[in-house]
C-alpha cells in the first residue's frame, strides 16, 4: 500500500546447475572494486571459499578457482601494501591500526594460507603480532575477530577463547558466530 506502482520489478533467473548460479553470483565479488581492507579481502576470499566447497563436494570448477587464485594474488599483495609498520591494517592507506581491520586482513591471509595460496610468513608473523596486541583493548566484537584471525593461523591462546566462549551470549550474533567457526585446538 505504500510502495509507487510501476517502481519495483522482479527478476528471476533459471540456471541449469547450482554450480553456474555460484559462479553467475561471485562474478559480482571479482569487479568489486578495489579500496578499503574489507573492500580487498571482500573480494577474493568468498570465491575461494566456493571453490574449495566445490571440490570438497566433488564437483570442481577449474575455471572459478583459477580465477579467484589469481584475483587472491592479487588482492595479497595489495594487504601487504596496505599492512602498517606495527604489523596491523586500519581502513586504508596511512590510517592507524584498527582491531577490526586488522582481524579481517589477517583472516583473509589465513583462509589463503590454509587453502594453498602462498602467503609470505613475514606479514603474517607482524599481522599475528599485532592482534595479539590489539586484543587487550579490543571491543567484543572486534576481539572475537582477532581471536577467530589467530585460530585460523593456530595462534590463539586457549584462555583467552575460553573467556570469550564464557561470554558468547553477550556477543553480537555475528562475533559469536565468528567463534562458532574458529578452528578448533588452536593453542599458541
Amino acid at each position: 500500500e505504500t510502495a509507487i506502482p510501476g517502481t519495483a520489478r522482479l527478476t528471476i533467473g533459471i540456471q541449469p546447475s547450482d554450480d553456474e548460479g555460484l559462479a553467475d553470483a561471485l562474478s559480482v565479488l571479482s569487479e568489486y572494486p578495489y579500496g578499503c581492507i574489507e573492500q580487498t579481502t571482500s573480494r577474493f576470499v568468498p570465491g575461494l571459499a566456493a571453490a574449495a566447497a566445490l571440490e570438497s563436494l566433488g564437483r570442481p570448477n577449474p575455471a572459478l578457482r583459477d580465477r579467484f587464485r589469481a584475483i587472491a594474488g592479487t588482492g595479497i599483495a595489495r594487504l601487504y601494501h596496505l599492512q602498517n609498520g606495527d604489523g596491523g591494517w586500519g581502513g586504508g592507506g596511512g590510517t592507524s591500526s584498527d582491531p577490526l581491520m586488522t582481524g579481517y586482513a589477517l583472516a583473509g591471509l589465513e583462509r589463503c594460507r590454509r587453502m594453498g595460496l602462498t602467503v609470505e610468513e613475514t606479514p603474517l608473523a607482524r599481522g599475528r603480532a599485532a592482534a595479539v596486541t590489539l586484543l587487550a583493548a579490543a571491543e567484543p566484537s572486534a576481539k572475537a575477530l582477532l581471536l577467530a584471525a589467530l585460530a585460523l593461523g593456530e595462534r590463539a591462546e586457549p584462555a583467552a577463547m575460553n573467556a570469550m566462549y564464557r561470554v558468547r551470549e553477550a556477543l553480537p550474533t555475528s562475533a559469536a558466530a565468528r567463534l562458532a567457526i574458529a578452528p578448533p585446538g588452536s593453542g599458541a
